[in-house]
């Protein structure tokens, strides 16, 4: 069960008049666990939170939608991410 609230956590509001896009997503295994980055066309605001049963963790980005390259590439980074 999420333990966010819904509520925006984070971010900013957009700068441009139009949705945001997200450009990449790549991931890369550290010493201390997991990296993800996701690589925006302008700021977004966010909810985020954590989830168990596994555990993880969760960002929902509001008013952003993937590029179409996104939405026909992989995300790039380690094997296990």
């Amino acid at each position: 069960m999420a333990s966010g609230s819904g509520k925006i956590t984070g971010g900013e509001k957009p700068k441009s008049v139009g949705m945001p896009t997200v450009q990449h997503v790549r991931c890369a295994l550290t010493p201390d666990g997991t990296e993800v980055v996701i690589d925006l066309e302008d700021a977004v605001q966010y909810v985020s939170g954590r989830l168990a049963n596994p555990d993880r963790i969760y960002f929902d980005l509001h008013a952003a939608r993937p590029s179409p390259a996104l939405l026909r590439s992989k995300i790039r980074g380690a094997a296990t991410c």
